[in-house]
């Protein structure tokens, strides 16, 4: 189930290899398997909107994600929804005001899950919120094996870009998966935090509890958000050279069990008119007993 894998990932040590930083947009990682979807709570809007952000940049280029929006409504805080078997089909440029179609992708062919996580708006030092924020993340990243991302949670979110990336670092320890992190040339102290993770290399339990410490106060700018994790990790680094587990509070439970679910469904089943409740075989098949899935097409044929 998910809580004894997540014991399991507490343990594990993080070090810089948990993510990699670049400076291309999201598309540049044609390694990656699965593409983080900055969502709305309102899987896709249920609609299509005129505003060019990613989640809209992402229907218009990747139209079998849209699938999602026959199935799915709003999400609650124990849920995500993974879109699986989804192609990219058209390239860009831009953003907002500047959004430009340029033509067919003529990147490599890849078929990716799409990773669909809302993050909160709001009250983003409040550690209920950050637990929510990193239980998502947690819950699309199980099972992935390289997964594509940025900032995540800023913008018209709100969040410090440090002080989300902390938490998707967090997520990825546990759930055991490598980030590709885009910066579009722009770290904004990202870095320093990443550096801040390779030095301590701590266990992913120690640096849950040290995102929790830095969040402690509310930060003004992404700079004072990157040096109180930094500290924290500092903090953590100390104290286990000295041979003492940090104790920075009572670790909390995340709360993966029993209402949390992650939703899915295969866009190539749609196509086949093929919907059925089926759990994905092989590594799929762990899934809690509540998430449900449609039958892909290399699955039928």
């Amino acid at each position: 189930g998910t809580m004894p894998a997540m014991r399991e990932g507490a343990s594990r040590v993080v070090d810089g290899g948990v993510c990699q930083l670049h400076a291309g947009g999201m598309e540049a990682a044609e390694d990656a398997d699965a593409f983080v979807n900055f969502a709305n709570p309102n899987f896709g809007y249920g609609c299509f909107i005129t505003s060019c952000t990613q989640e809209e940049i992402m229907q218009v280029c990747c139209p079998e994600f849209n699938v999602g929006m026959l199935h799915e409504g709003c999400m609650t805080s124990g849920e995500v929804v993974n879109v699986h078997g989804v192609r990219r089909f058209s390239s860009y440029r831009g953003y907002l005001d500047t959004f430009e179609h340029t033509g067919p992708w003529t990147g490599t062919p890849s078929i990716q899950t799409i990773l669909t996580m809302d993050a909160t708006m709001c009250m983003h030092f409040s550690e209920s919120r950050v637990l929510r924020d990193i239980r998502k993340a947690y819950l699309c990243f199980q099972q992935c094996g390289i997964v594509s991302t940025g900032r995540w949670g800023c913008g018209a979110f709100g969040g410090q870009a440090p002080h989300k990336f902390a938490q998707q670092l967090v997520a990825a320890s546990l759930a055991g998966c490598t980030l590709r992190f885009s910066t579009f040339g722009e770290p904004d102290r990202c870095d320093e935090v990443l550096a801040a993770v390779a030095a301590a290399q701590p266990s992913a339990a120690d640096l849950l509890q040290a995102v929790l410490l830095a969040s402690a106060a509310v930060h003004a700018s992404a700079a004072a958000a990157a040096r109180a994790t930094a500290a924290a990790l500092a903090t953590a680094r100390a104290r286990a050279t000295a041979g003492r587990r940090p104790r920075l509070r009572p670790r909390p439970r995340l709360g993966l069990s029993g209402t949390s679910r992650r939703r899915s469904c295969c866009s190539s089943a749609i196509r086949r008119r093929r919907v059925t409740a089926l759990p994905r075989p092989s590594r799929q098949a762990s899934m809690p007993a509540t998430s449900w899935m449609c039958e892909p097409l290399g699955y039928i044929v």
